[in-house]
């Protein structure tokens, strides 16, 4: 996993700050992107406050916050 990929995704998440987006939206976005790696990213960013995680009926989203 490349250590520039957390920002990379926080960054692409800062993009479009009220959308949220699935793990799987994510990983498509970085060839050679592993799921359970990307989704470790994307918890881990969560948890740091940088972006937000939420729950919905379809599974887990993330998205941008807006003051990042």
């Amino acid at each position: 996993m490349s250590r520039a990929l957390p920002q990379e995704v926080r960054v692409l998440l800062q993009r479009q700050p009220l959308a949220g987006v699935d793990v799987e939206t994510v990983t498509r976005r970085f060839p050679g992107g592993r799921r359970k790696d990307v989704e470790a990213i994307l918890e881990s960013l969560s948890s740091l406050g940088l972006i937000l995680a939420f729950d919905t009926a379809d599974g887990r989203l993330w998205r941008g916050t807006l003051g990042a």
